[in-house]
C-alpha cells in the first residue's frame, strides 16, 4: 500500500467532491488516478497511431503485402507471413498489414 501526503487544499476539494458524488473520499481518488492512468494510456496509443500513419506511405513503398510490427514510432518488424514476426508476440507491439 502507498500512503500518500496531499496538501491541505487537495485534501478540501477532494472531501468536497466526495461530498457532492456521494461516494467515500477514498473511492474518489482512486478513481482520478484511474481515468489519469487510462487517459495515459490513450494519449500513447493516439501518439503511436500518429506515427504510424505518418509513415505509412513508406511501409507501403517498402512492405507491399507484408504484416509490419511498428513500436515506439519505429518499424521493428516485417513479413508476409504474420507468424514469422517473431518482435510481435514477444513485444506486444502493434501489427497491420501495409497493404
Amino acid at each position: 500500500m502507498l500512503n500518500i501526503t496531499l496538501s491541505d487544499e487537495l485534501s478540501d476539494a477532494v472531501v468536497k467532491l466526495a461530498s457532492a458524488r456521494q461516494r467515500p473520499p477514498e473511492v474518489v481518488i482512486r478513481e482520478a488516478v484511474q481515468n489519469s492512468v487510462t487517459m495515459g494510456k490513450r494519449e500513447k496509443i493516439a501518439a503511436e497511431r500518429a506515427a504510424f500513419e505518418n509513415q505509412l506511405g513508406e511501409f507501403i513503398e517498402q512492405s507491399a503485402g507484408e504484416y509490419v510490427a511498428f513500436l515506439n514510432g519505429e518499424l521493428v518488424d516485417h513479413d508476409p507471413n504474420l507468424r514469422q514476426c517473431t518482435f510481435v508476440s514477444s513485444s506486444g507491439g502493434g501489427i497491420c498489414p501495409s497493404c
